[in-house]
């Protein structure tokens, strides 16, 4: 009869030893250069199947600019289209926060997933399809719309 026993490492003397195993691990064998951008890339392709939106409109690029705005606060517009649905944001910048006023153009959306570098935000846009976003951080964001049909349209990231 065979006695099998299972190892738990759960003590911070462990933790430490752990530690140490993979620094010396890291140092004798380090994993090629190569790997990290594979693994980018292969995390990149778990929304291969998405509708990709296209930035058809940005009112920050030169010439764009929104006149007789009044207040503060900078406004800028931008539009993604889809082949079967459009986005319209207004972006308010106050300081390093953002807020953000959105209207799915196009089929009925259930969510929108608002994504950041700190994490993602899911709003239900109303019957109209607009959605608001309060108080996010200026960076990179990009929006998912999960359409009613099944099908998700993504935008490509943008800094806001």
């Amino acid at each position: 009869m065979s006695d099998k026993s299972e190892v738990v490492l759960d003590t911070p003397e462990d933790d430490a030893l752990l530690a140490r195993l993979r620094k010396v691990a890291a140092e004798a064998d380090p994993a090629p250069p190569m790997t990290y951008e594979l693994a980018r890339a292969a995390f990149a392709m778990r929304t291969l199947d998405d509708d990709l939106a296209v930035l058809v409109h940005d009112s920050a690029e030169p010439g764009q600019e929104i006149v007789g705005v009044r207040g503060t606060d900078e406004v800028r517009l931008l539009s993604y289209d889809a082949p079967m649905v459009g986005l319209e944001l207004q972006v308010v910048a106050r300081g390093s926060r953002r807020s953000l006023t959105g209207q799915v153009i196009g089929p009925a959306a259930d969510a929108v997933v608002v994504e950041t570098a700190g994490g993602e935000q899911v709003v239900h846009p109303d019957e109209t399809g607009v959605f608001f976003v309060q108080d996010l951080q200026a960076g990179r964001v990009r929006m998912r719309l999960l359409v009613s049909d099944g099908v998700t349209v993504t935008t490509p990231w943008t800094a806001l």
